[in-house]
């Protein structure tokens, strides 16, 4: 189902906090200190900066059966379990409530004909879009693993598991869970921000379950782990997997009309740049 940002905000994915399956988040303009603890996190891992953010805004995590977990302790804690795309979401939504300028700029070309629309903001109108007015994507229910069957298998190399000796290994079937935040933090931390791409694959393998319906340990994430999703090869099934993974999450695509053909058509806004601002702004406003 798809929702609009509001005040408490539905998440993206519930997510499994102990016993409870956690649904919404009710929050505030964090504080200056929170702003100047993410603005410090920002420089060294954007996932920590991200979770710094939401626990500076968050005031109150809501379960299925409505009861509220907004211990401060308790809400940091809770944080690390929830999907990057539940954190980016509610670190957007944190940022509307803080920015008072919702719009963003872009410059769009039209498929048809190649005329450009630019959205901007003149001192005679104003064209830019407004994150607020996109929508959210939400699961009904907690998804505990997604399972992806390969199109193209996965060859890589190995040790057996009965004889140590190396042998090659064919992967058709891939079960991990949706990545969390904590995942994120943890492969930041192995690759580094100059490897955007391994941070990527990092996590997935942090969130990995299963590889052939064979459980996956720590041991085999960290021999072969990297090695499953760099030597993916299917098209189809690079395609599949970012479709699984980020179903969930604002849905970031508005739609354009040419006004020169009328040509309708979808086109993706720039969502990275808000938070950043948000940030950005922190420093100058002296809001609190």
């Amino acid at each position: 189902m798809e929702v609009k940002f509001s005040n408490p905000m539905r998440l993206p994915l519930p997510f499994r906090a102990g016993d409870k399956v956690i649904y919404s988040a009710e929050y505030e303009s964090p504080s200056l200190g929170a702003i100047a603890d993410t603005q410090k996190n920002a420089s060294k891992s954007l996932y920590r900066a991200v979770k710094t953010w939401i626990d500076g805004g968050v005031t109150a995590y809501i379960d299925d059966q409505g009861a509220r977990v907004d211990d401060p302790a308790e809400i940091k804690r809770v944080g690390f379990d929830m999907s990057i795309q539940s954190a980016e979401t509610l670190a957007m939504a944190i940022a509307l409530e803080y920015n008072e300028d919702d719009k963003v700029e872009g410059i769009y070309t039209c498929p048809l004909c190649g005329t450009e629309l630019v959205a901007e903001y003149t001192p005679d109108q104003d064209t830019r879009d407004s994150i607020s007015d996109l929508t959210i994507n939400c699961a009904d229910e907690p998804e505990d693993t997604v399972i992806i069957t390969l199109d193209k298998p996965i060859k890589i190399g190995g040790k057996s598991r009965v004889t140590d000796e190396m042998v090659g290994i064919e992967i058709q079937k891939i079960e991990l869970r949706h990545p969390t935040i904590r995942d994120g933090i943890n492969g930041q931390g192995k690759y580094g921000a100059s490897d955007e791409t391994r941070q990527q694959f990092a996590y997935y393998i942090e969130a990995l379950v299963s590889l052939n319906d064979e459980p996956v340990s720590s041991k085999d994430r960290n021999e072969f782990g990297m090695k499953v999703f760099e030597n993916m090869r299917g098209k189809s099934d690079i395609k599949k997997l970012g479709e699984m993974i980020s179903r969930y999450g604002v849905v970031n695509t508005i739609e354009k009309t040419c006004p020169k053909c009328l040509k309708r058509w979808k086109e993706t806004i720039n969502t990275s740049s808000f938070f950043a601002s948000a940030l950005q702004s922190g420093s100058t406003t002296g809001r609190a």
